[in-house]
């Protein structure tokens, strides 16, 4: 947030996407998802990536409580725990 042009450069990017067709496509995604999501995310609510999980035959979601939109650098080890985890069940 302190680097004007970093944030500049990240809302062009985003301005730019073009999600409808990956939308269209997320209930023929098979391979197990994870979405990780900060309860507190005011850029993009959790209710957002629940449901499309919802949408996805294999798609999990972990919420962290408290933690915002960059919950993986507020809580890098508690956010590993959950891939790991993850990652287990899935047999990877």
């Amino acid at each position: 947030m302190r680097d004007a042009g970093h944030v500049d450069a990240t809302l062009t990017m985003m301005a730019r996407w073009r999600l409808d067709a990956l939308s269209a496509r997320l209930p023929s995604i098979g391979l197990p998802v994870l979405f990780i999501v900060g309860d507190d995310d005011r850029a993009v609510p959790a209710s957002v990536s629940v449901a499309e999980a919802r949408r996805m035959p294999r798609a999990e979601v972990a919420h962290m409580p408290g933690l915002g939109h960059l919950c993986h650098e507020e809580a890098p080890e508690a956010t590993c725990r959950i891939i790991e985890a993850f990652l287990s069940r899935a047999g990877v």
